[in-house]
């Protein structure tokens, strides 16, 4: 069965402009996900055969992709997955289409559609925006916190609470992913998360001026003491200012703005259609999710992971395009300089080939012409002496 017809089975029956509404709703969620209608069916087929603690992926991809729309409200969404001026009424019909189409096939999923009213909005942030918050961002500190947020989903509280001994081992090693062993003080949990080149590089700029004991705090003021949330954000709400995504830094933050915690929405929203949920919900410290007793990856199995995703947060330009590029000007030069010595060779035997053709013309012309009697071709074979003698 064709896509198109996948698409047709399900919407038999319906009236016209549902018919064009709901295929308009499941293309979008098609492509936030990267899949095909088969295998957004397949998938959740295959996560009803799971054991009981590790079922819910279907539903958690569509809760993602509510806080993808939520967070796109009243933007112009020109060029991105979406392409219309979001509503509350416009998200809930993309979401009812798409439970639709999950029912239609025997499939029904256990999500429940948000109230308007208690529906919390997080701003998205993608790596270009992360990339401007930062360069307008003074301190290396705040630069460095800023973007271990983004690239762990840590909260701000736990970042800020974070000791030299929680990431010494990979730190000190230059591992990149970097670990970070992570307590999150709002459910006592301790759990693991990393990040990638850019807050390791950022994090070792701040930090390499400091002689760290275990129990050191990593982000400290002037003064010595563990920053404060507050400190921290008065600093990022200056850069969000610069950039003209707000309006006013001494105010709070209004709803719908970035905020810090906007940064950890960011890490699991631009994850999800690229990692599994029990994967992101690890990372974030919600373990007790999806059975967290029996779901217990190795450190090496979550280094494996994240350094498989990390692309998708970074904010610098890709090493490896950049790698490419420059070994293909190696290559290139390398190229150009065989050619240039084999032309100097080539130029080489020809100046030879040249010589030995004029002895041998000299050595004809002696042997068959009377010099005396001919001044044309002796002067003649002058040149051709005179020649020879400059060439060598």
């Amino acid at each position: 069965m064709s896509e198109d017809d996948i698409l047709d089975r399900w919407l038999i029956g319906k009236s016209e402009s549902t018919k064009i509404a709901y295929r308009r709703a499941i293309n979008r969620y098609m492509k936030f996900r990267n899949m095909t209608a088969r295998e957004l069916l397949e998938e959740a087929d295959a996560d009803r055969h799971k054991p009981i603690f590790e079922r819910g992926e279907p539903e958690f991809q569509l809760r993602m992709f509510e806080e993808y729309l939520q967070s796109m409200k009243g933007s112009n969404c020109k060029g991105q997955i979406l392409d219309f001026t979001l509503s509350e009424n416009t998200i809930k019909l993309s979401l009812s289409a798409i439970k639709s189409f999950y029912s239609h096939f025997g499939l029904p999923l256990n999500f429940k559609l948000s109230r308007t009213n208690t529906t919390v909005i997080k701003k998205i942030v993608d790596t270009e925006q992360v990339r401007d918050i930062v360069t307008n961002i003074k301190l290396l500190r705040d630069k460095a916190i800023t973007l271990i947020l983004f690239q762990s989903g840590m909260r701000i509280s736990d970042c800020l609470s974070l000791k030299y001994k929680q990431i010494k081992e990979d730190y000190e090693a230059e591992r990149i992913p970097m670990k970070i062993d992570a307590m999150s003080i709002k459910t006592n949990n301790r759990y693991t998360t990393f990040i990638g080149k850019d807050a390791f590089n950022m994090l070792k700029l701040y930090l390499k001026d400091r002689d760290l004991q275990d129990e050191d705090y990593l982000f400290i003021t002037t003064q010595g003491n563990p920053v404060k949330d507050i400190t921290f954000e008065g600093y990022f709400k200056e850069s969000l200012e610069k950039l003209g995504l707000i309006s006013e830094k001494k105010r709070p933050y209004q709803t719908g703005e970035i905020t810090p915690h906007s940064l950890r929405s960011s890490f699991s929203t631009l994850l999800s259609p690229h990692l599994d949920s029990r994967y992101i919900e690890y990372f974030l410290g919600h373990e007790d999710r999806y059975g967290g007793a029996y779901f217990k990856p190795s450190i090496n199995e979550l280094r494996e992971i994240y350094a498989g995703i990390e692309k998708h947060l970074s904010i610098s330009v890709d090493r490896r395009m950049y790698e490419r590029e420059l070994e293909q000007i190696k290559q290139d030069f390398y190229d150009e300089y065989k050619e240039r010595e084999r032309l100097k060779e080539e130029v080489e035997r020809l100046r030879i080939a040249q010589e030995e053709l004029n002895e041998m013309i000299i050595e004809l012309g002696e042997k068959t012409i009377n010099v005396d009697e001919n001044p044309i071709n002796r002067d003649w074979i002058a040149e051709l002496r005179k020649k020879t003698e400059v060439g060598r």
